[in-house]
């Protein structure tokens, strides 16, 4: 299912991006940390945070690449092929992936001064803020 949302490069505010990226960076580092020692009680709810944090973070990259006119993933991701993937038994695609990925993201970081519109087909409508 192909959604008519497209996202100008110029509506993305990419400092909140990287902003975004740094931070998780942050997080991941610091659980890390908490798994890498001698483990004294059951660790499985920061084993499935880490994990979600490294979607989140690879999906910030997917954003930040678009952003510059460039793709961060051409291979299929190696935990993609989880259950309840998007992907599962089905042809990986980098553009699609991309597309899906900056449809569901993009819409969070808005330009500070630009606002974003959903298209409803054609090129995508943006508007500067008074």
């Amino acid at each position: 299912m192909k959604s008519n949302i497209e996202i100008s490069r110029d509506a993305l505010d990419r400092a909140a991006v990287i902003a975004d990226i740094h931070e998780t960076a942050d997080e991941i580092r610091a659980l890390k940390a908490v798994l890498r020692r001698t483990w004294t009680r059951p660790m499985a709810d920061e084993q499935e945070r880490l994990v979600k944090l490294k979607r989140h973070a690879t999906a910030l990259c997917v954003l930040r690449a678009w952003s510059r006119g460039r793709r961060h993933l051409v291979n299929q991701p190696h935990d993609d092929g989880a259950a309840g993937c998007v992907w599962f038994g089905a042809a990986w695609d980098a553009a699609d992936y991309e597309r899906r990925v900056v449809n569901r993201f993009a819409e969070r970081y808005p330009s500070p001064s630009r606002t974003c519109t959903p298209a409803s087909g054609g090129e995508p409508q943006v508007e500067a803020s008074a």
